[in-house]
């Protein structure tokens, strides 16, 4: 099903996220690959409204464009930017990570993430109603 762009959030809060239900925080998975070429996937996993999650998936394949998925239940988006916002999000994201290693808390990405969407919604440069579809790795 196509997800219409008015209703998804143009800027994404953290008190927008629906904690009620059996979701405490915002999960994210990141997923590097590198077989022929680079593929990186991060991906989160928003409580949204009304007890609903909503998937976002940031893509770069080593094009000057990268993509985000947007999923709500089977509605689903696709946005191109630019290459240099996923590069910005993900050297943070990596960032984050490597000093959970040596900390004693666990890394949480969820700012980060909300602070990628947000940048996304505010810069995309094209939108694709109905296309992609997120494949998290639990599933």
């Amino acid at each position: 099903m196509i997800i219409d762009i008015n209703n998804l959030p143009k800027v994404l809060d953290i008190s927008d996220c629906d904690f009620t239900g059996h979701r405490d925080r915002i999960y994210t998975n990141l997923i590097l690959m590198d077989y022929d070429w680079m593929h990186y996937r991060m991906q989160a996993e928003i409580p949204y409204e009304n007890n609903q999650v909503m998937l976002v998936e940031f893509l770069y394949f080593g094009l000057t464009d990268s993509q985000m998925t947007v999923q709500v239940g089977s509605e689903c988006a696709q946005f191109s930017f630019s290459t240099e916002i996923f590069d910005k999000y993900f050297k943070k994201y990596l960032d984050g990570q490597k000093e959970a290693l040596s900390g004693t808390f666990a890394f949480s990405g969820e700012e980060i993430v909300i602070d990628f969407y947000n940048h996304v919604m505010k810069e995309y440069s094209a939108f694709y109603p109905g296309r992609g579809n997120i494949i998290l790795p639990s599933q």
